[in-house]
């Protein structure tokens, strides 16, 4: 993932639509911004990211704002937990069900 994005490039890849918001919301606070990350990552890239620093700051900070989650909340999310395998299968079998 590219590590410098402008304005208008945050808004046309990782503004949250409606039901993304709504399935973010649903997750535990401390979980919210990090499953909300992988998601459009994953929308994005196609794959996962392999560590917490493959995302550049100002996208998490861009979701973040959408959320109104502090941006500190991303550290809180453990990248080598249940949680985090149970958010990628999640997130994979969302967007598949929406490519198929």
């Amino acid at each position: 993932m590219k590590k410098h994005w402008e304005l208008d490039e945050l808004i046309d890849h990782f503004t949250l639509i409606e039901p993304e918001k709504k399935l973010v919301e649903s997750k535990y606070l401390n979980t919210q911004l990090g499953f909300a990350v992988l998601m459009k990552y994953f929308q994005l890239e196609a794959r996962f990211p392999s560590k917490l620093t493959d995302i550049p700051k100002t996208v998490i900070d861009f979701i973040a704002r959408q959320l109104r989650i502090p941006l500190d909340m991303y550290n809180h999310y453990s990248w080598n937990s249940r949680t985090m395998k149970n958010h990628r299968n999640e997130i994979r079998k969302l967007l598949l069900h929406l490519v198929f």
